[in-house]
């Protein structure tokens, strides 16, 4: 995909997002409904793991594209100025490679945080055990 034909792409998404009279009528709209009897986590999880397989559609040269095209206005910004519009451009092409990003190496990530989440419940397991033999230990005398 060439820059001009990802940036066709992003701009449509981008006048989508600058519509936010839509985006919060979609929202009533599903709130109207309910929400599913899911725990926030649960929602939270199914949402990143959408997301992540919507972004892992991008292919090299789209991420290539938004690349080159961060790095142009980043340097028209440090050189001059912004108009209001680059500086949207700017945040949603960001938005569009942490996405991809995300979608490549966030699993990992997850992995990762887990391991961490183990290792603190471990952590505060041993304290309180610890905690637990020094009031033993304290009765035993």
């Amino acid at each position: 995909m060439t820059a001009s034909a990802a940036s066709k792409i992003a701009d449509s998404k981008l006048e989508y997002a600058a519509k936010p009279d839509q985006a919060t009528d979609a929202l009533r709209a599903l709130e109207s409904i309910g929400e599913p009897n899911l725990p926030t986590f649960a929602r939270a999880d199914s949402a990143r793991r959408a997301g992540r397989l919507n972004a892992s559609a991008a292919t090299d040269e789209e991420l290539n594209a938004l690349l080159q095209e961060r790095k142009k206005i980043l340097d028209k910004k440090f050189s001059a100025s912004l108009t209001r519009q680059e500086e949207n451009r700017l945040q949603y092409v960001r938005w569009s490679i942490e996405r991809i990003e995300d979608a490549r190496h966030g699993h990992e990530l997850d992995r990762l945080e887990a391991a961490i989440d183990r290792y603190e419940q471990f952590y505060s397991d041993l304290k309180a055990l610890r905690a637990q033999l020094a009031q033993y230990d304290k009765a035993q005398k």
